[in-house]
């Protein structure tokens, strides 16, 4: 239920053997770890969610629903920097790159796997989802300068 403010972003299941990059990184790119705006990252730092607690850091993007403690703790040992792990957020980040869209990411986090009831921490976030993404999204942009 914590909401996790990107500091930055990278696709951790993205491994290209034959141009002999580090995982993670893009091919024909500049980039490994796609960063937050830096203003947007700068104004959002003091942001306090409706609910939770926020914390700032790494979110590893990949093509899998990550279901247990396994599959975490690969990730976390390629990524030790990694505190969340979604499957939209660093594509999203790569498209906003590409077209020079200042982007940041706020995720709440809806489940950890591994954990006895992971299933049902999945099933009751869907519950107040909608809503408390919304008031996440409202309080932030609420604390926004006009001149922006």
């Amino acid at each position: 239920g914590d909401t996790l403010l990107a500091c930055d972003l990278v696709q951790h299941d993205l491994e290209s053997v034959a141009l002999n990059l580090p995982r993670g990184q893009v091919p024909f790119s500049d980039y490994r770890f796609m960063p937050a705006h830096p203003v947007l990252l700068e104004l959002a730092a003091g942001f306090q969610p409706a609910n939770g607690r926020l914390h700032q850091g790494r979110i590893c993007t990949g093509d899998q629903f990550i279901t247990n403690r396994t599959e975490l703790d690969t990730i976390k040992q390629r990524f030790p920097d990694g505190l969340a792990v979604d499957m939209e957020s660093a594509a999203i980040a790569q498209t906003c790159y590409l077209y020079n869209v200042p982007f940041l990411s706020f995720r709440i986090i809806s489940d950890t796997p591994g954990v006895e009831d992971h299933a049902s921490q999945y099933a009751d976030f869907w519950g107040t989802m909608a809503e408390r993404s919304f008031l996440t999204i409202w309080t932030f942009l609420s604390t926004l300068p006009s001149n922006l």
